[in-house]
């Protein structure tokens, strides 16, 4: 508990006791994106700076990202659903 992260890169984590970590806690997708990816990182800043959506409200940004997964997939009559926190989706898939 006394020891922090100061900085993360990839997948790799510092903590305030000057030892670096491989980051397997897969907290917030670190584990399939990394910390600090580009792509993610540009696409964060870019998403912000346009002022185009609103994360609380359906937007024209969530059909594309949603068609696109359903694409990806290759499954006939798949869904996707976008929840705003990992326990809403737990419990939505243990409810389904």
């Amino acid at each position: 508990p006394k020891l922090r992260a100061v900085s993360s890169s990839g997948a790799r984590v510092t903590l305030s006791d000057g030892r670096e970590y491989i980051d397997l806690m897969n907290g917030k997708g670190c584990i399939t994106l990394g910390h600090h990816h580009p792509a993610v990182s540009w696409a964060i800043v870019h998403h912000l700076q346009n002022r185009t959506a609103s994360s609380t409200c359906w937007s024209d940004l969530h059909e594309t990202l949603a068609d696109t997964i359903l694409a990806d997939t290759g499954l006939p009559g798949a869904g996707v659903a976008f929840y705003s926190t990992g326990t809403e989706a737990c419990r939505a898939a243990l409810q389904a």
